[in-house]
């Protein structure tokens, strides 16, 4: 299945790592009818590499409750398993999102890092 390229936005460009895809999962808390995630597996494939879903959890989201938390993080935890079962590890990094995504790319010397569109100011800041 390929994406259409008028649903893909380069926001930086940069040499490609040796290492694997990563999607920085956001707004999209889901492996089904994910197209960033499609996007991501589409560039694993072309170049060869897997896939890695990172989650980016922060204590203060605008004003959520610990009841929002809480549905989501159960929501997390179902989308988690189906990682696995496909085989695509799933991260869950705590702390400031920027800083962490940076932290997975470096590490995995990321092919590239893939992100779901949002329209919220917070998370444009944090991409």
């Amino acid at each position: 299945m390929t994406i259409d390229p008028r649903r893909i936005r380069t926001l930086q460009t940069g040499e490609p790592g040796t290492g694997p895809v990563v999607y920085w999962m956001s707004r999209d808390q889901r492996i089904r009818d994910n197209w960033a995630l499609l996007h991501a597996q589409e560039r694993a494939r072309a170049s060869e590499r897997g896939v890695v879903v990172l989650f980016c959890l922060v204590s203060e989201f605008l004003e959520a409750t610990w009841r929002q938390y809480a549905f989501m993080l159960g929501g997390l935890r179902e989308t988690c398993r189906e990682c696995l079962e496909l085989g695509i590890p799933f991260v869950l990094r705590l702390g400031d999102p920027a800083e962490r995504a940076a932290e997975l790319v470096n590490a995995v010397d990321a092919e590239s890092l893939i992100c779901d569109f949002d329209t919220l100011r917070i998370k444009s800041e944090w991409r």
